[in-house]
């Protein structure tokens, strides 16, 4: 559209909630694009007013609802190096500062793995103990990762060695 006073034009929102969402782009002359942004884990309702000022003051308005509903966000587990596991010999490993959730108290968290021969978990700690057979071989650990309502899958790669790890 081209409007003759456009670059003259600035917006505003009143009503805002500042504890759900961050609004940029008002009273930018000349330009009319805004954008919102969500306040982490943030949830509600607000009914806000949207104002338009045009050159010589005169203000038009129209009022909508914003309404941000909460979800779930799942386990996050940051990579994790190839493991050297001598074969026969346990390896344990803590794995609490690679595993984060956004919104679930870590306490509330569960790791299991499918992996029950070879594999031990004890909270956080795993413990992996892999035959002779293994040894020259990479395996990859599979473990999950809960917060009772979503789950994150990751792999571990080990080096299972006949060397003894220092």
């Amino acid at each position: 559209i081209d409007f003759p006073l456009m670059d003259r034009i600035h917006w505003y929102l009143s009503g805002k909630d500042d504890n759900i969402y961050k609004v940029d782009g008002e009273n930018t002359t000349g330009d009319l694009n805004g954008r919102i942004f969500l306040e982490p884990e943030s949830s509600g309702s607000s009914r806000v007013v949207f104002n338009l000022i045009v050159p010589g003051g005169a203000e038009y308005s129209d009022g909508f609802w914003i309404n941000v509903t909460t979800i779930n966000d799942p386990p996050v587990v940051a990579p994790i190096e190839i493991l050297p596991v001598y074969y026969g010999d346990p390896y344990e490993i803590d794995l609490a500062p690679y595993i984060s959730d956004p919104d679930t108290p870590k306490e509330l968290l569960t790791l299991t793995t499918s992996d029950l021969q070879y594999t031990s978990i004890n909270g956080f700690k795993v413990t992996y103990q892999y035959t002779q057979d293994f040894a020259g071989t990479t395996v990859y650990s599979t473990l999950t990762v809960s917060d009772g309502e979503s789950a994150t899958l990751t792999f571990i790669p080990i080096k299972v060695t006949a060397d003894r790890v220092p």
